[in-house]
């Protein structure tokens, strides 16, 4: 299977985006965790980075769902790109395996 980047948009998460971080950890597929941060003033970049994140950190301002989404891509290094939100917890270990069946 080729190599898949979880890519996630963050700002001011909260203490939910563990549950996130923890359950893209738990999969069974190995991926690269990338987080585009928009300025959080909480511990979210501090969370991204724990779990073993690489951390983009862009001022608010520049934030678009849009272009802050192309960022991501431009800076993944997987073949596949898996995008979720901040608050998005996988249901289980085999989410991102069954995702890329597909491909």
């Amino acid at each position: 299977m080729s190599s898949v980047t979880v890519a996630i948009p963050t700002r001011n998460a909260g203490k939910g985006f563990e549950q996130t971080l923890d359950a893209i950890a738990r999969q069974r597929t190995e991926s690269e965790l990338l987080i585009c941060d928009s300025g959080s003033s909480d511990d979210t970049v501090k969370a991204a980075r724990a779990y073993g994140a690489s951390v983009i950190e862009i001022p608010p301002e520049e934030f678009s769902h849009g272009g802050t989404r192309n960022l991501l891509m431009e800076r993944a290094a997987g073949d596949r790109v898996a995008f979720l939100t901040q608050d998005s917890v996988p249901a289980d270990e085999l989410w991102l395996t069954r995702l890329l069946w597909g491909f």
